[in-house]
């Protein structure tokens, strides 16, 4: 992995050497370095060990979620594996995050009609850390399996002549 140096990479792309498993580590790194920093962001200005443990919790479950889905792809005979999890993951989220926020809108109107017709009010309460992790790990695992899933159903039957995956092209060619 060539950390900082441009040119070797851009080389490698050009030239269209730079195979799944080359480029692997980038995106877990990537990803790796998204999840860990970007979730959970604390309501206080200082972070507890709780939300350094959830932040390593969910970091864990989203490298092992583009672990399976890169075996899902094939592994090492697989192909496109970035691209696919790119393009199919955006249709990934948008239908788990849909039906999420259906069944969430759902139960909220279901919980106001109950406290409405016992006539009690509403106590306002941040919602605790270990129930933000547990939703977040639940909705990444779905995500994963969804995306791993349709991963999988775009490997071509072996004997399949489109099927030949990636492959370098030959020395010489334009």
């Amino acid at each position: 992995m060539n950390f900082i140096k441009y040119n070797p990479l851009k080389e490698q792309l050009r030239n269209r050497t730079m195979s799944d498993r080359d480029a692997l580590p980038y995106y877990i790194v990537q990803i790796a370095f998204m999840s860990l920093f970007l979730f959970p962001i604390p309501y206080e200005h200082t972070y507890s060990f709780g939300y350094v443990f959830s932040s390593i919790v969910v970091t864990a479950v989203t490298i092992a979620g583009i672990l399976y889905c890169y075996v899902k792809n094939g592994g090492r005979t697989g192909y496109d594996f970035i691209q696919k999890t790119i393009v199919l993951g955006w249709v990934v989220v948008v239908r788990v995050f849909l039906l999420f926020f259906y069944c969430l809108f759902i139960f909220i109107m279901t919980y106001g009609v109950i406290l409405h017709r016992l006539k009690i009010k509403p106590v306002h309460h941040s919602c605790p850390l270990w129930i933000g992790t547990i939703v977040t790990v639940v909705i990444a695992a779905i995500y994963f399996q969804r995306l791993g899933r349709h991963i999988k159903d775009t490997q071509k039957e072996p004997g399949d002549p489109a099927g030949s995956g990636y492959r370098p092209p030959a020395a010489g060619s334009a």
